[in-house]
């Protein structure tokens, strides 16, 4: 069944009144017509089964069927994705399909080969990704958003890694002493408590350039693993939908 992402002040005593861009995803991309049934999801993690009432030009009512049940919690490990500033195409392209692959977080961070360090433009760059992330919720029926955090500078990034408990972290890197990230992942993580599981996973992943040889040595020095998927040099958005498929792989995520 088709599932679709709503604010829970859309839904009024009459029903849930769809209009905008929900409407035309619903009623134009997706075709639905007057009593189609399919579920709605809301920023409160609830599931709504609704029938669709009335389709008008610019919007449609549909009434709610059932009551509500609960998303629960988000799977984990929860992965947090840190992402040097790439050129905005790309950050555009890497929230959408962060948001599709379910990742929990997404970093913009400062980098010294980052594309802006501009905190202004990045602000106003970061409320475009947050409608993003609504607009790719929608789309693909995902009750937890995404949150994308203010632009900050890879030392406080590895200094709020640092202090998370259960936690491992790695970052992608094309040089030769990288471990296989399947090696990587399968190994017992560091500091981990024995039959402990992970709580989240952090993936640091450079603009593009990659990172520098001063970053790297930041990295060790924060016991972070460098971790390679072979040969080839991916771009920035490759990179991050491949190292985000294998780690659901890995963790058993890749399941309804």
């Amino acid at each position: 069944m088709r599932r679709y992402w709503i604010e829970q002040k859309a839904i009024g005593q009459d029903g849930i009144r769809i209009e905008g861009d929900l409407f035309h995803h619903i009623c134009v991309v997706c075709r639905h017509e007057v009593g189609d049934r399919f579920e709605m999801v809301t920023d409160g993690d609830r599931i709504y089964l609704v029938e669709l009432k009335k389709v008008g030009k610019r919007e449609a009512l549909a009434i709610v069927m059932e009551s509500p049940r609960y998303l629960g919690d988000a799977r984990k490990p929860l992965i947090h994705l840190a992402l040097g500033i790439s050129r905005f195409p790309v950050m555009d392209d890497v929230v959408e399909k962060m948001v599709e692959l379910g990742v929990t977080r997404l970093l913009p961070v400062c980098t010294e080969r980052c594309f802006s360090k501009d905190r202004r433009v990045l602000e106003n760059r970061r409320e475009r990704w947050e409608r993003i992330v609504l607009s790719a919720s929608r789309q693909c029926g995902r009750g937890h958003l995404m949150e994308v955090s203010s632009p900050q500078d890879l030392s406080h990034v590895l200094t709020e890694f640092n202090q998370a408990e259960r936690t491992r972290g790695l970052f992608a890197y094309e040089g030769q002493e990288a471990l296989a990230i399947k090696d990587f992942l399968r190994e017992p993580g560091p500091g981990l408590a024995q039959g402990s599981k992970t709580e989240a996973i952090w993936l640091f992943v450079g603009s593009e350039g990659g990172f520098t040889d001063g970053e790297v040595s930041l990295f060790s020095k924060f016991s972070l693993s460098p971790v390679t998927m072979g040969r080839e040099v991916l771009r920035v958005e490759t990179a991050c939908v491949a190292l985000i498929g294998i780690i659901k792989y890995e963790f058993d995520l890749m399941r309804c």
